[in-house]
């Protein structure tokens, strides 16, 4: 696994090695029996390469051509290149990444094969009412993709309407919390997020923490409160009692104990 994520990280760097990359595993993967496990093992590095880059030029024309002379549902390396087809067709939509992939990426291809999934990769999305909801992505998902999914599933209107925000939480452990640009790439932050701590802890925590995702209110927008969903509302109360308990929303005893009835009166209601 490092080796694969240290070779595409150098490929990252160095650009003009994109297309040799690309050579050695069309090379790797041709004239080889179907049932080679090291054949499978070059599909599935060839699956996340096309996520991070695409060859340049008339490179990308031949990757496509062999693709498409091997993509066939009936078999495991047939399946492994149609997956690398939807990936291509989507990293020519958004873009190259800027990371290496991260742990979790890598695992989730080696544990599945990525075609029986339209999104091969998933992560729990926390809520400030203690819930959270596991939303699907893939190597080129965006945020503000992953927020369009996230809030169809969960009721919530656009962040330009709502004013909720996707935020990770600091890989140091600090109370503090980094909100993130809807043009960045959920598998960027992921793997910057595991680089950042594995530099500031290695080898305590590598493998056994993950990225926290947490979606809350950002903005409040007087002008849209009328279109404020009951999910919102919810949400909302939840984030403002957790505020003024750790003192981030300052409020006189009066206040706080006026928030404190009403939350216990939310909090019997949701369990009765």
């Amino acid at each position: 696994m490092s080796l694969a994520q240290n070779a595409l990280q150098v490929c990252l760097t160095h650009p003009e090695l994109q297309n040799e990359i690309y050579c050695q595993l069309i090379k790797q993967t041709s004239h080889r029996q179907p049932q080679n496990y090291s054949l499978i093992q070059c599909w599935q590095l060839l699956s996340v390469c096309v996520a991070l880059f695409l060859p340049q030029h008339s490179f990308l024309w031949y990757l496509r051509v062999y693709l498409q002379r091997h993509a066939d549902s009936r078999t495991e390396v047939g399946k492994y290149a149609i997956y690398c087809q939807r990936s291509v067709a989507r990293t020519l939509q958004n873009g190259d990444r800027e990371a290496k992939p991260s742990r979790m990426e890598i695992m989730s291809i080696l544990l599945r094969n990525p075609y029986h999934h339209s999104l091969p990769f998933s992560i729990p999305v926390h809520f400030m009412n203690y819930t959270y909801q596991v939303v699907g992505f893939d190597g080129s998902t965006t945020v503000d993709e992953f927020l369009n999914t996230l809030n169809q599933e969960a009721g919530i209107r656009k962040p330009a309407l709502s004013g909720f925000a996707l935020f990770t939480d600091d890989p140091s452990g600090k109370d503090l919390e980094h909100c993130l640009q809807g043009n960045v790439k959920i598998c960027d932050v992921i793997s910057k997020w595991e680089q950042a701590l594995k530099e500031l802890h290695p080898g305590k925590y590598e493998g056994t923490r993950i990225v926290r995702l947490t979606y809350k209110s950002r903005l409040c927008f007087r002008a849209q409160a009328k279109g404020e969903t009951e999910r919102e509302r919810l949400l909302l109360v939840y984030q403002v009692n957790d505020d003024v308990v750790h003192g981030r929303f300052p409020v006189n005893k009066e206040l706080a104990l006026e928030v404190a009835a009403l939350m216990a009166q939310v909090l019997v209601c949701w369990v009765i």
